[in-house]
């Protein structure tokens, strides 16, 4: 099974490069096209949130505990909400992402800001 999987993976790719080439030996190009995400200026509410925080965590180091625990109360909150529509305790797992991506993926947003120009993965 896992052959078979490997296999319909290599097949997929193939294809996906031969009408790639196909397509830029017809003149066309890969910017070409209808826009994804309408063109304008980025909002940075987001980012304003985390330099408050920041600042306040700097200014009185004993909020990072009470940030955390907040993170997990509303995380938590939408979890539930999955629990009741899902009826599956996998809701534990988003939890634990809410987590993850605070610690482990807060880069993502930043890279791709400073890299908006560039057409290569994780930069759209």
């Amino acid at each position: 099974m896992r052959l078979l999987r490997w296999l319909g993976t290599l097949v997929a790719v193939l294809v996906g490069r031969v009408l790639r080439r196909r397509s830029k030996a017809q003149g066309g190009s890969e910017s070409e096209g209808e826009r994804i995400v309408p063109a304008g200026s980025p909002e940075r509410r987001a980012e304003n949130w985390v330099l408050v925080f920041l600042a306040m965590a700097v200014q009185d180091p004993g909020i990072v505990p009470r940030m955390v625990a907040a993170m997990g109360f509303v995380s938590l909150v939408n979890m539930l909400y999955f629990l009741r529509s899902e009826r599956s305790f996998d809701f534990l797992y988003g939890v634990l992402y809410a987590y993850f991506a605070f610690f482990a993926l807060f880069w993502i947003f930043p890279y791709a800001i400073l890299t908006v120009r560039a057409r290569s993965w994780l930069t759209r």
